[in-house]
């Protein structure tokens, strides 16, 4: 397994918990589905439900 790094300086506070964030067109591909799928896994497994998806682009 590996590290899971903040890739920005930045942070911020809010009452959801997280938020994947990947480029526009690679939310299919391998990797990153299998990271969402584990970190909503991990969610319910601690009795969290995930609010309803949203996308915003820039």
């Amino acid at each position: 397994a590996g590290r899971l790094e903040r890739p920005l300086p930045q942070s911020t506070t809010n009452s959801y918990g997280y938020f994947l964030v990947c480029p526009e067109g690679t939310e299919e591909r391998a990797k990153v589905a299998a990271f969402r799928a584990w970190v909503l896994s991990e969610a319910e497994r601690d009795g969290h439900r995930p609010p309803a998806e949203a996308a915003v682009s820039a």
